[in-house]
């Protein structure tokens, strides 16, 4: 593979036959058919049809349809429709749901640019990106996308922006010279500039974000002009590699849908297992086959939970739209309860945890001797509030002044290289308000080889020259003494602590100048000038992620930074923040393995320098070790771990087309602190899942268990497949969609994660108990009534009643399991009033006939009262004896 960017451009011109005149027309087209069109293949699109029928790929809606179609067949078509129709509306609406989010991706998506800027047959034209071929003399712009992988040959004042590819968050000065590992030119308040360091990597092998001579597809150009002969197209350019990467990176069933998944074959086993022998059984006691098909179909209507898939679906469609409003958007729907059962959150640095504009928050100035002043700045990002102490003297704001002048962004807008705008804004602190342009008569750009920017200015009659740049070198272009202990020492000195601090050091030195001096050449004016001092600035984290990050770690739920910034930013920023843990670099990992990280993973809060094949590897070794892993990002370099991770949380605003489509959520508002509420609404729709599936699962016991003991020691079947859909669907369906809207328990985010277990022990103890004390009673309810000699419909009625008024109890015992007060759902009473009125409506009026029962006299109520305050007595005794 050849390493363009150790090459003299010269030579790279030649390996790629091309010309500083630029490809000729019919030589690009046939480069085209060579290379393919310059764009990347989107993953292919799940057409609405497909969509739908996704829906119904569930153990529950297939055991539903299997329900359905044994009603039919034995004559029962109402039941059999009423069934279908559950699964259909079920389907709907997860499609529905799913459809929204997509949707609303679509609105999201930022397009790439469509055009391109190339030089064919020595004329510059606008081409369409899509067009660019390997050869191609790419010529580059302020404010361009960049369109192709390419070898920089020309450039003036070249500055990009590569955070989305790299995770850099400043500018990265461009050159085009030859790159060797020493020559790693940045922008003095673009990138520090530093020597080679251990987590530099071998000498043979430049990390990407340090070629200065490259640019790459899907950066940005900040600043200045450039002329790049492309390299790379398409899947060939470093953006193309990720995407291909993601390929090979499948999404996965969430822990939550594998254990749905389980629960549902096993209770299709099940069902099956006692229905089968049920029909046997009844069969040999009353050799009726019709009795022994009615009952075998009631088992298996009594014991498949057919309002679960929809209240389940319901329940995650009302989460996803409360998350919605909590700027969250939800692209499948299993993927709001898999959130709160995370433990890990890997995040990316820059744009997620920052703000991604630079802050002054130091400012030193020199006095007498070898002493100085240091200034503290307040505020935070492009904000002019903020007090400096102390108060600003006139040496500060002379500091001041020259970064504002020796300066090209425009603090209205916001335009411009965030370094420029946080020096706006420091000088604005001082009410210091140049404006831009009006005294400046000459400017001498910043190039990599000079790393410093110079203006002549015309102040008040007098001629002044203003200098900013690196330290090292404004330092050494000022009147210093160089003897150790010496006034440039101790500036050396001030320069080093600061930088130690994690802080960006610029550097700002000015001179007099003669009139006739003004038109002097540049070496000529930068020599011999006076130190004003050092301005130290940082990218601030974002307001709320401090609390945050402090709020993931009380809530059981560790935070780990991934970043391709550098170790020393990397590790002030997480000290910042209260991410604990040991810091590893690229270099350093890659030397580890992913074996020796296996071991030493758990120590490790930050990840410094990182790759995105590095990224991947994080997260797989997370999930090998049984962590449930969500990673947060919104650069192209996030995508391949978003994709892999239980939970990808891709950025709606920064983020790239790439990282949305390989999430599974989109914060709408790029804001990491919202994550903790997407956090809380998982463990919240889990808990309240956990609760309806407890009711649901209990009565479908309580039913089951009736249904045999009856038929096997009465020969009567008390329950009709028509009135178990109604109990399984309208009488336990309308408060077990009102538990989904149950408020967060007392302390969900100062606990552990849940595990995705559905039903545990204590689960089971409560639906067993709750189960087997419906059974007795209504046992019970039935051989009174058949000792009476009473009517079978009337028993009919009297049974069916009480598992009406059995269930609307039920629902709150099964709350005050979870220690919510009675009267704090205002839904679920809503839903146990209307349940008791249609069931009213059905006693009394010509319904009655479809559901084979009779009003019911005042005695018959009595009876039923009686039947319902011994079952509310035996469970608030259980719960005080703690039985259950």
């Amino acid at each position: 593979m050849v390493e363009y960017h150790k090459l003299p451009s010269e030579e790279v011109m030649k390996l790629l036959d091309s010309s500083t005149n630029g490809l000729t027309a019919a030589e690009a087209s046939r480069r085209l058919e060579k290379y393919g069109p310059n764009q990347l293949e989107r993953e292919k699109k799940v057409s609405p049809v497909w969509l739908f029928i996704n829906q119904f790929k569930n153990g529950l809606v297939i055991l539903l349809l299997v329900a359905s179609s044994a009603s039919f067949f034995i004559g029962e078509a109402l039941d059999s429709l009423l069934i279908l129709a559950i699964v259909v509306l079920n389907g709907v609406f997860g499609f529905v749901q799913e459809y929204r989010a997509e949707k609303s991706l679509e609105k999201l998506r930022q397009l790439s640019s469509l055009t391109a800027h190339a030089i064919r047959g020595g004329a510059e034209q606008k081409i369409d990106a899509s067009g660019l071929v390997p050869g191609d003399l790419l010529v580059l712009r302020e404010g361009d996308k960049i369109s192709a992988d390419a070898r920089i040959i020309e450039s003036k004042s070249l500055h990009t922006l590569e955070g989305t590819l790299t995770g850099e968050s400043m500018p990265v000065s461009k050159q085009s010279g030859v790159q060797g590992p020493e020559s790693r030119v940045q922008s003095p308040g673009s990138r520090v500039s530093r020597p080679k360091t251990e987590d530099s990597g071998p000498e043979t092998s430049i990390p990407l974000g340090d070629r200065v001579n490259m640019a790459y597809a899907g950066t940005l150009v900040a600043s200045g002009y450039a002329k790049c002969i492309v390299i790379a197209t398409g899947a060939s350019s470093e953006l193309g590699k990720i995407a291909t990467l993601l390929k090979d990176v499948k999404h996965e069933k969430t822990a939550f849908q594998t254990e749905l998944n389980s629960f549902s074959e096993s209770m299709g086993k099940m069902v099956i297992a006692i229905c089968v022998l049920v029909i046997i059984l009844v069969y040999l006691l009353s050799k009726d086959i019709g009795m022994s098909l009615l009952v075998g179909i009631s088992l298996a209507v009594a014991a498949v939970p057919e309002g679960l898939s929809a209240v389940l679906t319901l329940s995650l469609a009302l989460a996803v739209q409360r998350m919605v409003s909590r700027n969250v958007l939800v692209r499948n729907l299993p993927a709001v309860e898999t959130l709160g059962s995370i433990n890990v959150i890997c995040t990316d640095k820059t744009g997620t945890l920052t703000k991604n504009e630079m802050t002054v928050k130091k400012a030193y100035v020199p006095a007498s001797g070898a002493s100085g002043k240091y200034y503290e700045f307040g505020g935070v990002g492009y904000s002019v509030e903020g007090k400096i102490l102390p108060n600003p003297d006139d040496a500060l704001k002379f500091l001041l002044e020259i970064g504002a002048t020796c300066n090209n962004a425009t603090l209205p807008g916001k335009l411009g290289d965030p370094t420029e705008l946080a020096l706006l804004v420091s000088a604005k602190k001082a009410d210091i308000n140049p404006i831009p342009g009006t005294n400046k008569l000459r400017e001498f750009a910043f190039t990599s080889e000079r790393k410093m920017m110079s203006v002549v200015v015309n102040k008040n009659g007098k001629y002044f020259l203003y200098s900013k740049g690196a330290p090292e070198t404004i330092l050494a272009k000022c009147s210093f003494a160089r003897s150790p202990g010496s006034e440039c020492a101790a500036l050396e000195n001030v320069n080093k602590s600061l930088a130690s601090q994690a802080y960006r050091v610029l550097a700002f030195a000015f001179c007099e100048l003669h009139e006739d001096e003004v038109n002097f050449s540049e070496s000529e004016l930068e020599k011999g000038l006076t130190f004003a001092g050092f301005q130290a600035m940082y990218d601030p984290p974002k307001d709320e992620v401090q609390h945050a990050v402090s709020l993931c770690h009380r809530a059981g739920v560790d935070v780990k930074m991934i970043t391709g910034d550098h170790r020393e930013t990397a590790v002030a920023i997480a000290k910042s923040l209260g991410i604990p843990g040991s810091v590893i670099t690229g270099a350093e990992l890659e030397q580890l393995g992913e074996k020796g990280l296996t071991c030493s993973i758990a120590g490790i809060g930050v990840f410094a320098r990182t790759a995105p094949e590095q990224k991947l590897m994080i997260v797989n070794v997370l999930k090998s070790l049984g962590y449930r892993v969500a990673l947060t990002g919104d650069g192209v370099n996030d995508a391949p771990a978003l994709k892999r991770a239980d939970i990808g949380v891709a950025m709606g605003i920064a983020g790239t087309d790439v990282a949305k489509e390989a999430s599974a959520i989109i914060i709408l508002d790029d804001n990491f602190a919202t994550i903790v509420n997407g956090i809380e609404e998982g463990r919240r729709i889990f808990s309240n899942i956990r609760k309806f599936v407890a009711y649901l699962l209990a009565f479908n016991i309580a039913e089951v268990l009736a249904l045999l003991i009856s038929t096997l020691a009465f020969q009567f079947v008390p329950l009709l497949p028509v009135q178990l859909l109604w109990l399984n669907l309208v009488t336990d369906g309308l408060p077990a969609v009102a538990l989904a809207l149950d408020s967060s328990e007392r302390g969900v985010m100062e606990r552990k994660p849940h595990s995705v277990k559905l039903l545990d022990n204590a689960l089971l103890r409560q639906m067993g108990f709750i189960g087997a004390l419906v059974t007795l009673i209504s046992v019970y309810l039935i051989w009174s009534m058949k000792a009476a000699a009473a009517p079978e419909s009337l028993i009919l009625t009297m049974v069916f009643t009480f598992f009406v008024f059995a269930e609307l109890i039920g629902v709150h015992i099964i709350r005050s399991y979870y220690s919510h007060p009675i009267f704090t759902n205002k839904w679920l009473w809503l839903s146990i009033i209307a349940t008791l009125l249609v069931h009213l409506m059905l006693l009394y009026t010509p319904l009655n006939a479809m559901f084979k029962i009779v009003p019911l006299a005042l005695s018959d109520w009595l009876v039923l009262g009686e039947a319902i305050a011994i079952m509310v007595a035996v469970s608030v005794a259980a719960k005080k004896i703690r039985l259950i």
